[in-house]
């Protein structure tokens, strides 16, 4: 089996290593994109890229299951709908996922923290890149790692945010793995608008990132949803 995994704003590919490990020990085959500007080297970053710039770094090569994590589901919906040929499913953890063509990361935020964005991009980020939140906010128990995850953190280009996803296409993903353990939990009404449409809704302990701090679960989440659909 092949999985395309697709990196969330602010982050890297680096946040999928455990779980590239796990998922190349039992014989499968992972890729994972740096997306210009938040997990390229900082020459590749500029004022220029967009969501456009992310969906085209992102087409995979080989067929199989795209993995979206977080703002990487607006990624996945795009992907899923120019290249059907090349999707077999998709899995999201704590990932956006636009229930409208036409929407834009911004538009499926809650106002407050679109508003504490842009705030902090025009103050922090130049005005174009929005700066990190503090990794506090993805609810990582394990302080070590939180620091770890703070360092590598990056500026991500607002274009990204900002720029309208155009579709056609109303697949369904075959599941969504949220947080257990956030409270609030931001992304509870995707989940539950998705499972309403059929999509499988799992509970996993880790906070945000839950392919960094729980890998063990999220591989044995996606090997279930893998293998009933084979």
């Amino acid at each position: 089996m092949h999985y395309h995994c697709i990196h969330g704003a602010w982050h890297g590919a680096w946040v999928w290593d455990p779980l590239i490990d796990r998922l190349s020990d039992a014989g499968h085959t992972v890729t994972a994109p740096d997306l210009p500007g938040p997990g390229a080297p900082p020459h590749h970053r500029d004022e220029s890229i967009n969501l456009e710039s992310h969906i085209r770094a992102a087409v995979p090569e080989n067929a199989g299951w795209l993995v979206g994590h977080s703002y990487g589901g607006m990624i996945a919906k795009a992907l899923i709908d120019r290249y059907p040929d090349k999707v077999m499913g998709v899995i999201l953890i704590e990932a956006l996922w636009p229930e409208r063509s036409g929407q834009s990361v911004i538009d499926l935020l809650p106002q407050a923290a679109a508003e504490t964005i842009m705030q902090r991009t025009e103050e922090s980020g130049n005005g174009w890149t929005m700066p990190p939140p503090p990794a506090a906010q993805f609810a990582i128990a394990d302080k070590q790692l939180e620091t770890q995850v703070e360092r590598r953190l990056v500026h991500q280009p607002l274009a990204t945010f900002e720029q309208a996803l155009e579709w056609h296409d109303n697949t369904t993903p075959q599941c969504f793995l949220i947080a257990s353990d956030r409270n609030p939990q931001p992304y509870e009404a995707t989940a539950d608008r998705l499972k309403l449409n059929g999509c499988r809704v799992k509970h996993i302990s880790g906070g945000h990132n839950l392919m960094l701090t729980n890998p063990d679960a999220v591989f044995d989440a996606m090997a279930q949803i893998a293998s009933h659909r084979s």
